[in-house]
C-alpha cells in the first residue's frame, strides 16, 4: 500500500510533462502559423508598397512630361538620370538621351557655368541664356543643386522655359512706343513751330506766308487725327471691342465702289486699275472688308510705279474667297516680308514719310482679316512688285 502514492505521484509528473509538451507542441504550430501569416502579411505589403510606388512614379513622370516647360536632372558626374520630352525637345537631345553627360547632349557652355557656379552657400539660381540651337531663341533656366552635403547622392535639376516669344513681344513694344513717339512727335513739333512763328510775329508776316503756316498747321493735326483714330480702330481690334457684323457682302460690287474713290489719285500718277474677278458673296462686315480694300489699294497707289498697273482678283474655292491686290512697284525685300503687318514697320522709312501714311495701314487689315477668320500674307520679288493676298469664307449658292 505504500508504494501506491508514488506511483500516482510519477504518474502525476508524466502527465504533466506529457502536457508541457503537447502544449510546447501546439505553442510551436501557432508560432509557426503565426509567423507564415505574418510573411505572408509582410509579403503582401511589400508588393502593394511596390505597386504603388511604381504608380506613383508613373503619375509623377506623367506629370512632368506634361508641363510645357524642360526638365533635367543629373548626378554630381552631371549625367542625365531623369530627361522630360519638352526638355528633348527645346534641346534637340537624342530620343534616349539617359545616362549621357550633359555636355555630351548639348553644346550650352552657359547653362554648364550656370550649373558649375553652384555651390553649398548659393545652391539656386535662374538666368536668362541664348538658345544653344537657335540664333533667336531665349531660355529662362532655373538650376538648383540638391544634397550637396548629406547622407544621399548629390544632383543637379534644370528647369527650362522657352521665353523667345516673350523677348520678341518686348521687343515689338519697345520698337513700338519708340515708332508712335516718332510718328506723334514730327506733327506736333510742326505744328508747335508754326503756331510760336505766328504768335511771335502777330501783324508782321504776309498774308500769304501766314496762310502758307495755317496750312501747315491743318495738314499736321489731320495727320495727327489721323495716326489717333487709327491707334484706337487698331486697339478696338486687338481687345475685341469692335463687334463684327456677319452678311453676305458683294465683293464685286464692293471692290468697284472702293475703287471709284481711288481713280482720280490712280489717273494722277498715271496708274491704271484693273479688276478681275467672279460674283461672289463673302460673309463678314461690309464696313471692315471696305476698309481691307481701301488700306491695300492705297498702299499700292503709293509705291507702285507711276504710269505703272494695279491688279485686283479673286477666286473661290472649297467656301473660301482668297482675294489680291498686286501692284509692280519696287517689291519688299524677303527679310521684311514677315514684319510688314507689324504696327508702323517700314520698309524704306524715307519712302515712307514722302508718300504720308501712318504706318498703321497693314497692321489693321491683319487685324480685321483675322477677326473674320481668315489669313493674310504678302507675296514680292524685288524691282517686280507686291501682291497682298487674303481669305474669308464665301456664302454657296444654296445659301
Amino acid at each position: 500500500m505504500t508504494t501506491l502514492p508514488w506511483i500516482i505521484c510519477i504518474l502525476l509528473v508524466l502527465a504533466l510533462i506529457a502536457l508541457h509538451f503537447l502544449h510546447q507542441r501546439r505553442f510551436h504550430k501557432t508560432t509557426e502559423g503565426l509567423k507564415k501569416t505574418f510573411q505572408e502579411q509582410l509579403s503582401a505589403s511589400e508588393a502593394a508598397i511596390g505597386r504603388i510606388n511604381r504608380e506613383l512614379t508613373t503619375q509623377f513622370q506623367n506629370l512632368l512630361e506634361g508641363i510645357p516647360d524642360g526638365l533635367l536632372v543629373l548626378d554630381k558626374d552631371q549625367r542625365l538620370e531623369f530627361v522630360n520630352t519638352p526638355a528633348i525637345n527645346l534641346l534637340r537631345l537624342p530620343s534616349n538621351p539617359i545616362g549621357l553627360k550633359l555636355l555630351e547632349g548639348v553644346r550650352w557652355p552657359e547653362l554648364m557655368t550656370l550649373i558649375e557656379n553652384l555651390t553649398p552657400d548659393q545652391r539656386a539660381n535662374t538666368m536668362e541664356l541664348p538658345s544653344p540651337s537657335s540664333s533667336q531663341g531665349w531660355f529662362k533656366v532655373f538650376a538648383a543643386l540638391i544634397n550637396p552635403e548629406g547622407p544621399f547622392p548629390k544632383k543637379y535639376i534644370v528647369a527650362i522655359r522657352d521665353i523667345t516669344e516673350t523677348r520678341l513681344t518686348e521687343q515689338h513694344q519697345r520698337e513700338f512706343v519708340a515708332n508712335i513717339s516718332h510718328e506723334l512727335r514730327t506733327p506736333v513739333s510742326h505744328i508747335k513751330g508754326w503756331a510760336e512763328t505766328l504768335l511771335g510775329n502777330l501783324g508782321n508776316i504776309p498774308r500769304e506766308t501766314e496762310q502758307r503756316f495755317l496750312e501747315s498747321i491743318l495738314r499736321n493735326a489731320i495727320r495727327l487725327e489721323l495716326i489717333i483714330n487709327d491707334l484706337l480702330v487698331l486697339s478696338a481690334l486687338e481687345s475685341s471691342t469692335i463687334p463684327i457684323k456677319r452678311e453676305c457682302v458683294d465683293l464685286q460690287a464692293l471692290l468697284h465702289q472702293v475703287t471709284d474713290e481711288f481713280q482720280k489719285r490712280a489717273t494722277e500718277k498715271g496708274i491704271t486699275i484693273t479688276c478681275s474677278l467672279p460674283r461672289v458673296c463673302i460673309w463678314g462686315d461690309p464696313l471692315r472688308i471696305e476698309q481691307v480694300l481701301f488700306n491695300l489699294i492705297d498702299n499700292a497707289i503709293k509705291y507702285g510705279r507711276p504710269n505703272g498697273h494695279i491688279q485686283i482678283g479673286a477666286s473661290v474655292k472649297d467656301a473660301i474667297a482668297e482675294v489680291f491686290v498686286a501692284d509692280d512697284g519696287p517689291g519688299i525685300p524677303p527679310e521684311a516680308l514677315e514684319r510688314i503687318f507689324e504696327k508702323f514697320y517700314r520698309v524704306d522709312v524715307s519712302r515712307s514719310r514722302a508718300t504720308g501714311g501712318t504706318g498703321l495701314g497693314l497692321a489693321i487689315v491683319k487685324q480685321i482679316i483675322q477677326a473674320h477668320g481668315g489669313k493674310v500674307w504678302a507675296e514680292s520679288i524685288p524691282g517686280k512688285g507686291t501682291t497682298f493676298r487674303f481669305t474669308l469664307p464665301a456664302v454657296s449658292n444654296s445659301e
